[in-house]
């Protein structure tokens, strides 16, 4: 392993997390030279929050919601993937 790289990942307690949990306990980030750190959040307001102000590089997303209702440009941008408008 050359370097290890630092990621924090938001997540809400729900079933739909289980897998970085897993990844994170069964050593599948390390083998990857990723160090992971999981960070439990309250609420999905929450969860924004700290992805928009940096705190985190990552969230786990509810496994039924397409990709392009979730991920948006920078901030204030009100776009998501294809043009589609992010969930309101």
């Amino acid at each position: 392993m050359a370097h290890e790289h630092s990621l924090s990942i938001g997540y809400v307690a729900l079933v739909d997390s289980a897998p970085l949990i897993v990844a994170r306990e069964g050593g599948f980030f390390a083998e990857q030279g990723l160090q992971v750190v999981l960070q439990r959040e309250p609420s999905w307001a929450s969860l924004r929050d700290h992805l928009l102000f940096g705190d985190l590089v990552a969230a786990h997303a509810l496994a039924p919601l397409p990709p392009d209702k979730v991920i948006v440009g920078a901030p204030g941008d009100r776009q998501g993937l294809g043009g589609a408008s992010p969930l309101r």
